[in-house]
């Protein structure tokens, strides 16, 4: 997937800030009132990246995702403006073309030539309306490849876009004959809320310095010897894990875990419940970590005077 908007900014030693250039997998995005609902006030989580190439141009692809959607997010320096341009992209199912494209099926596309206009049909359910426009025109023809895993796979990519410049059509059609239709939204840096820091994965509490690795220490929150000794005789005395024990001081269920182990997982249904409860923003995974350090010092403090 490439967007016009990627195409046409060749600023390379424009740096993007630190929030888009060094998205990774794990991260979080969340965006702000968008005309598509599925968009709108909605947060993704950041799966897995793809290159995608045009010529001697290599474009990042990141993929979003949330219960029952996947977007993909494609971030570019503007040329003229201290924003950043964003491209979102859907797949639409194979099973609407015939409906939504009506006489102008995606297969032909590739035979026509530029200016052609495509329109599409506004009864088509299945398909939100605020991700279509009722024309297009074809206004890009190119040889291209994605890149993923170290795999390299070459397609036929034209672009097809509104009167306004806000929406696109974009395929991809393979040598094996897949056709791959997205329907692209086009705005600016100015629709994201916010990016996490750093990447979303189960919250650890770990004993063992050697287990740290350089690039999840974020994520990790790591005992002193003094709390976790006391935290596991605590555990003990009761007859507890040590993460039941934890899930008790913070007042979440506990689960079954016979063993006592040195980690602690916090999962997202009970990271939400934590922040909603001590009224800290979902997405402040620092502020959510020091509420648990704060509580389980708090315990063991009253435990051992």
């Amino acid at each position: 997937m490439l967007s016009l908007l990627n195409r046409i900014i060749k600023n390379e030693n424009k740096m993007q800030p630190a929030s888009l250039s060094t998205l990774q997998k794990g991260q979080e995005i969340t965006f702000l009132e968008m005309p598509q609902p599925d968009v709108s006030h909605s947060r993704f989580r950041v799966s897995d990246s793809t290159h995608y190439q045009f010529g001697n141009e290599v474009f990042t692809a990141h993929t979003l995702r949330k219960q029952g959607e996947t977007l993909s997010l494609i971030a570019t320096p503007q040329e003229f403006s201290e924003k950043y341009a964003i491209a979102l992209a859907k797949k639409i199912d194979k099973s609407l073309f015939a409906a939504l494209f009506s006489g102008n099926l995606p297969e032909k596309w590739f035979s026509f030539a530029k200016g052609k206009t495509i329109t599409t049909s506004n009864r088509v359910m299945g398909m939100q309306q605020s991700w279509i426009a009722s024309e297009y025109t074809l206004i890009l023809k190119e040889k291209a490849s994605i890149i993923k895993e170290d795999k390299q796979e070459h397609f036929d990519y034209l672009l097809c876009l509104n009167a306004e410049h806000t929406l696109a059509l974009e395929a991809e059609k393979y040598s094996d004959g897949k056709l791959v239709i997205y329907s692209t939204l086009y705005s600016d840096e100015s629709v994201i809320e916010h990016i996490d820091a750093s990447p979303k994965i189960p919250l650890q509490i770990v004993t063992d310095k050697n287990n740290i690795k350089k690039e999840t220490l974020q994520e990790k929150i790591l005992l002193d010897e003094k709390l976790l000794e006391k935290l596991q005789a605590e555990a003990r005395r009761n007859r507890m894990s040590l993460q039941d024990l934890v899930r008790k001081i913070m007042d979440i269920p506990a689960e079954s875990d016979d063993n006592i182990s040195p980690y602690f997982i916090l999962n997202e249904e009970e990271r939400i419940k934590l922040a909603k409860r001590h009224a800290i923003p979902v997405s402040d995974s620092k502020a959510i970590r020091q509420k648990i350090m704060d509580d389980l010092n708090s315990f063991i403090g009253s435990k051992h005077k």
